[in-house]
């Protein structure tokens, strides 16, 4: 670390105790040294705080706690920017890791045109114990086996669309001038905040990718990514932030409509495993929203909610219907 720091690396930390040894060591062990450390911690319970207090005091890392929790990770982005001093910033999130080679990697991308704003690397899956989980096969794999650079609005329109292609915040080295000029990122949200805060950037900046996969995210049962049920937060933002895009790009309607689709497949998907668990109340309001953003798709979801309906009900009220978590 240095006392003048050309990037800054944030840690939003909460109840990750037991990762943030393995998530510090590989940030202090990147092969380029001139960062500084900023570590956050939102009202943890399990000791994370005492943990990242001793950090700080031996590397001479900010550390920054919250008394109250904040209830958003986004709220915590915010609070570690207006703490950042550096050109550059990596949110390294408290239970991911990274290659040693990760900053060198991506900060030289930045270095070399002052047009990008965002720069990501594929992420690969691993577990609790650091082994590595097999990937989910996705409609993007072809894409991302290589480098790729995109001008700005065309990587929100062909990235950032029907889903959020930057997928793992700790993959993503990006230009603190460019998030200031997009603006804070949205604390209202709980769990797609960084995919507007991406779609905001790269309206005013451009997108570069390194297939190579420099960082590892974390997959367990302690994070949001791993949740078996639903309560409706991640379709009804996700409808949220292509409503934004919309009302900044011109979208095709093929895609709107997949992206639609999506959501609403994404849906009926939770209720028919009986993995609902949102207020009732949110059923209309992603009908309403849904048929807001795809009439069509609003309509074909109306048909289908009936019988969803009933198989959540079933699953969700009879113990031998119930189902079991993986």
């Amino acid at each position: 670390m240095t006392s003048t720091p050309r990037i800054s690396v944030i840690v939003p930390s909460y109840n990750h105790r037991r990762f943030l040894p393995e998530r510090i060591d590989t940030i202090l062990n990147q092969t380029r040294q001139d960062f500084e450390l900023i570590l956050l911690d939102d009202a943890s319970q399990d000791g994370s705080a005492e943990y990242l207090q001793e950090v700080s005091e031996r590397s001479g890392a900010r550390f920054i706690p919250n008394l109250q929790n904040t209830g958003s990770p986004f709220a915590q982005w915010n609070r570690g920017l207006s703490a950042a001093k550096g050109e550059f910033v990596w949110i390294a999130e408290s239970d991911d890791v990274a290659d040693p080679g990760f900053l060198e990697a991506l900060v030289r991308i930045l270095e070399s045109d002052d047009n990008i704003g965002i720069v990501f690397c594929r992420s690969r899956r691993i577990d609790e114990n650091g082994q590595c989980v097999p990937e989910t096969p996705s409609s993007m794999d072809d894409e991302l086996r290589h480098d790729f650079r995109i001008v700005r609005c065309d990587a929100v329109r062909t990235h950032l669309y029907t889903g959020n292609t930057i997928v793992s915040a700790s993959a993503v080295v990006f230009r603190r001038r460019i998030y200031n000029a997009a603006g804070p990122a949205d604390a209202s949200f709980r769990l797609s905040g960084d995919w507007l805060q991406w779609s905001r950037m790269l309206l005013i900046s451009d997108l570069s990718y390194i297939a190579e996969p420099l960082s590892g995210t974390r997959i367990h049962t302690n994070t949001r990514r791993h949740s078996t049920s639903t309560s409706g937060t991640l379709e009804l933002e996700s409808l949220a932030v292509q409503k934004y895009i919309r009302g900044q790009l011109q979208i095709d309607r093929q895609q709107v409509r997949m992206g639609a689709q999506r959501m609403s497949l994404s849906w009926l998907q939770a209720m028919r495993a009986g993995r609902f668990s949102g207020n009732l109340m949110r059923h209309p309001l992603f009908f309403y929203r849904l048929f807001c953003t795809d009439a069509a798709t609003g309509l074909i979801f109306a048909l289908n909610w009936p019988y969803a309906f009933l198989v959540w009900i079933v699953k969700r009220f009879c113990p031998a219907f119930r189902p079991s978590d993986p």
